[in-house]
């Protein structure tokens, strides 16, 4: 039966924690909402998103986190979870923005943007259209940057802050 919820990548199950069934993991970014206990993450195991429910979910820092999953109750269960790649159901809203390609259609000039892996990236100058791909111009450290303006790098737009958090592949900023 196919799978057809969209997922994000939420990060992956590092090792094990206590003798409980709690584990640790590494987050690629930290969930704009809080996680309720009950909600589902989804464990990949062998190419297929198994849905685990949250016992509890707590932020340790901003790259990790301790998961406890209902029936995960011993350390030989959870140590099954090591190193599995663990994904979150997106947010209807967010759903809606790529459907509608509202990110494109936002007035981003002016915005400040903070790489989730370095900090600071500088401001939005542009958001222009290059060959069908739509990117932001930034000022960084004076040097003018594209960054492509995609779902892959977005992590979140806060229009009341007018703060632009992006997540880039390593060398992006290398100028």
């Amino acid at each position: 039966m196919p799978y057809n919820k969209e997922l994000k990548f939420l990060g992956f199950i590092l090792k094990t924690h206590g003798y409980g069934g709690e584990l640790s993991m590494s987050l690629s970014f930290i969930p704009g909402r809080e996680l309720m206990t009950g909600e589902p993450l989804f464990v990949m195991i062998d190419g297929l998103p198994v849905p685990f429910f949250i016992e509890s979910f707590d932020i340790k820092s901003e790259e990790t986190a301790f998961v406890k999953f209902d029936d995960i109750n011993s350390i030989d269960k959870a140590s099954r979870l090591v190193k599995c790649e663990v994904y979150i159901e997106e947010p209807s809203c967010l759903k809606q923005c790529k459907e509608s390609d509202s990110l494109k259609n936002l007035d981003l000039e002016g915005f400040y943007v903070k790489d989730k892996s370095f900090g600071p990236a500088g401001e939005v100058k542009d958001v222009i259209d290059m060959h069908g791909h739509t990117v932001m111009v930034l000022n960084y450290w004076g040097k003018e940057i594209m960054v492509p303006l995609h779902d892959d790098f977005i992590v979140s737009v806060d229009e009341d802050e007018k703060v632009v958090v992006i997540d880039t592949p390593d060398g992006l900023f290398d100028v």
